[in-house]
């Protein structure tokens, strides 16, 4: 199965409306929209066992998590498996084994380069751990990690202790894969959060998932962009065969933009008012706030979002 989710739901307020909100937790939210989430915060922080356990209480039980482990772990220490680096990893792999966690993600720096002490050094961290039978999954970042000898004996290693490569697929293939695959998109063309997907590189995410879901039990698809939670669900909408809309840019954006905005109907300067703070992508890597857009409309009173989205095909075609 193809899974859908984003790295972290403390920003889905900037997606969901507060009518859907009401009464929710935001982790409760987000999963009215994803099946699965990838516990970000616990590269920063080691969490409580008792949140863990509340997290897993609070959404349905079908729903799914991955953790992405400590930074102590892949940037203090690099993966040098010392008592300190250790106690980090099973500090982060008590919180994953208590949710319940389907993957354990180490995501380790561009500094970290590929050469023969990292290699060594990565296999004797792998030899040390005990993951309960928690999946492991590594994105290694950096251009290097991807020249033809250095990904040979990475594809090595991880196939000797069954690790998954972690990449953005719409860049670079795994070295290797394990039972599952997982891929974090982060925007293009290089590391680029400020970044929403066209419909075309969703359409070309799920080609290059399709095909890799035909090899492996569970492909997961976590966006890690600035439009992430309207990304994911277009995906989402993508995967189910439904017919996308157009590409939410130009007057379209406006419909992303303000799909928290429930207040209708609504002058111009309530909008600007309520929400000209708020972004609008415009073109894939390229956001404005909301109220650059609004100054150039008319100042009137508007029915609803498709007679906003109206105005703003106006003003284009003038």
């Amino acid at each position: 199965m193809i899974k859908i989710g984003t790295c972290g739901w403390s920003r889905i307020y900037q997606y969901a409306p507060p009518s859907l909100r009401k009464g929710k937790s935001s982790l409760q939210t987000y999963a009215e929209y994803f099946d699965v989430v990838e516990v970000n915060s616990s590269f920063y922080k080691h969490h409580r066992k008792s949140t863990y356990e509340s997290w897993r209480r609070s959404v349905p039980p079908n729903f799914e998590f991955t953790v992405k482990c400590h930074k102590d772990v892949t940037h203090r220490f690099k993966l040098k498996p010392v008592k300190e680096c250790m106690e980090a990893f099973n500090s982060t792999l008590e919180g994953t084994l208590v949710c319940g966690a389907k993957a354990l993600l180490l995501q380790t720096p561009s500094s970290l380069k590929p050469c023969e002490e990292t290699f060594s050094t990565a296999e004797e961290f792998f030899r040390s751990i005990d993951t309960g039978g928690i999946p492991i999954a590594w994105e290694t970042r950096g251009d290097e990690w991807f020249k033809n000898d250095n990904l040979k004996r990475l594809k090595i290693l991880l196939e000797k202790y069954d690790v998954t490569h972690v990449t953005d697929i719409l860049k670079a293939e795994p070295a290797y894969v394990s039972d599952l695959a997982y891929f974090r998109l982060h925007g293009l063309p290089g590391y680029n959060l400020i970044y929403s997907y066209s419909n075309e590189e969703l359409k070309q995410i799920l080609i290059k998932s399709e095909k890799i879901e035909d090899e492996v039990e569970d492909v997961y698809v976590f966006f890690n962009n600035y439009a992430m939670y309207s990304d994911g669900v277009r995906f989402k909408r993508l995967l189910k065969g439904e017919e996308l809309a157009e590409s939410p840019f130009g007057p379209e954006s406006l419909r992303i933009a303000l799909n928290t905005f429930e207040d209708w109907p609504a002058s111009k300067d309530k909008l600007i008012s309520n929400c000209g703070e708020w972004y609008v992508w415009v073109q894939p890597n390229k956001r404005v706030k909301l109220k650059n857009i609004l100054n150039s409309f008319s100042d009137r009173t508007y029915r609803d979002i498709e007679d906003l989205i109206a105005e703003a095909r106006k003003l284009m075609r003038d």
